[in-house]
């Protein structure tokens, strides 16, 4: 079932978890959030056929004739782009669009669809074009119907509501944070009722271990829940928190996000470290450079600590918010490596601090060179704010396009090649001479970054 953001099933499931964590001896704090919360009350189609309500649709009614005004299409490989063939449909003018899955398993499915192509957080989501999914067998009968006037009509509550960030403490002043979210759509045991486990799994081994200082986190609102809509909809609930809480990470060393994370090999993607950190992860890893975009670790930026992501975001597809993610058994070995991979970054930041820094210095120095590091963690501050740009890799109506975090220097050494940066959603070419310009501009804003932190 669903556990979204603002529900009476997430204030049950916080309040599991601040009891639990508790009795381990961690001081734990519930921050409450305003959020829009969302859920599904039927969804039928001709009266009868039921389907899948799509976040975040209110309640509508809509009829027209399938294949003219109503788009019948299949979720393709990868089902998060749903998004984006219901975002050209609305420019197609379609009023609807049916999805049946790609998975033939697959009974129920959600995905956010903002309606319109952009991740932009100044444009607000729209729902003047109804979505629904229903399984492949139910969308091949449909076909049949292909011509006819057909009816959809759905019924959803979307009210103000409040969710909780829980933040649990053992020790003085933690240098690490271990993260995972707690809201998910159907299922969702990978994404992210699993990162859960292995957190609580680690609370238990640091219980034992006392002198380790150490944060762990869950968040509300990573699936959706931003009251204001934006069409960059994810990871609201970590970041509320780090817009509230930004001193108290003043000490940090580093900060862990487990997010999918379910089999091997485990993708890690980090900012702000070099390749020495995979030293420390017990288990078989591939790099990725699109974990932090799609997960809280992109609230992380907020406050610019070093940051690790545990990820199976590529492998998790066939599943991914779906009715089939389930607790697979392989599962239990898996998270004993994980856990004692956490175990030796719990111990690389309280006891190796020199040691993360260096790693920090070697990550500026690659990026930006004949740049002074006396201070590598001040300095990486005004590099997160000034040369690492959250970009989609392509245009957003091309399927195989991906978002990333990158750094300025990655994508000048990438010729040709069009990304759009998600500030403005500008779309730009890596060797035109706009580039250039905006390369030579944020070195700048970066050099007086450093003049003035040094000031």
């Amino acid at each position: 079932m669903d556990v979204v953001a603002g529900s009476k099933a997430e204030l049950n499931l916080v309040r599991s978890l601040r009891d639990y964590l508790s009795s381990l001896g961690f001081t734990v704090k519930l921050h409450p959030v305003e959020v829009v919360s969302w859920n599904e009350v039927e969804c039928l189609i001709n009266g009868s056929i039921p389907c899948t309500a799509q976040p975040p649709q209110r309640s509508a009614y809509v009829s027209g004739i399938l294949g003219r005004e109503f788009l019948l299409t299949p979720t393709t490989g990868d089902p998060d782009n749903m998004w984006i063939v219901h975002g050209k449909a609305g420019r197609e003018g379609y009023k609807a669009v049916i999805f049946y899955d790609s998975y033939p398993d697959v009974k129920k499915r959600r995905i956010v669809l903002t309606g319109e192509l952009s991740y932009s957080m100044k444009s607000r989501v729209k729902d003047d074009v109804l979505g629904v999914h229903v399984p492949l067998d139910v969308g091949l009968k449909l076909k049949e119907l292909q011509g006819k006037l057909i009816d959809i009509e759905v019924k959803t509550n979307k009210t103000l509501s409040v969710g909780y960030n829980l933040e649990a403490t053992c020790g003085e002043n933690p240098k690490i944070t271990l993260a995972a979210h707690h809201d998910r759509w159907l299922n969702g045991f990978r994404d992210d009722v699993n990162g859960l486990l292995v957190l609580l799994k680690l609370a238990k081994r640091l219980s034992e271990k006392s002198s380790y200082s150490v944060r762990i986190m869950s968040f509300t609102a990573e699936e959706y829940g931003d009251p204001e809509e934006p069409m960059l909809y994810w990871a609201y609930g970590s970041r509320t928190y780090f817009s509230r809480y930004k001193e108290v990470f003043d000490d940090n060393l580093l900060f862990v996000v487990i997010d999918t994370a379910f089999t091997e090999p485990v993708e890690l993607s980090y900012i702000g470290l070099d390749e020495r950190i995979g030293s420390y992860i017990a288990l078989s890893t591939v790099e990725s450079d699109t974990g932090i975009a799609y997960t809280d670790a992109l609230s992380v930026l907020e406050v610019a600590v070093p940051t690790i992501v545990l990820h199976n975001l590529h492998a998790i597809k066939p599943v991914y918010h779906s009715d089939k993610d389930v607790f697979i058994p392989t599962v239990n070995q898996f998270n004993e490596k994980i856990v004692n991979s956490l175990m030796k970054l719990v111990e690389l930041a309280n006891l190796k601090k020199q040691e993360v820094i260096n790693m920090t210095s070697n990550y500026i120095l690659k990026h930006v060179k004949h740049v002074e590091t006396a201070d590598p963690l001040r300095t990486f501050k005004c590099f997160v704010k000034h040369m690492l740009l959250v970009v989609n890799k392509g245009s957003y109506d091309e399927l195989n396009s991906e978002l990333a975090v990158m750094a300025c220097d990655d994508l000048k050494n990438r010729a040709g090649q069009v990304f759009t940066l998600l500030k403005d959603d500008t779309k730009i070419t890596t060797n035109s001479t706009q580039f250039k310009e905006f390369y030579s501009h944020i070195i700048r804003e970066f050099v007086e970054c450093l003049a003035s932190d040094k000031r």
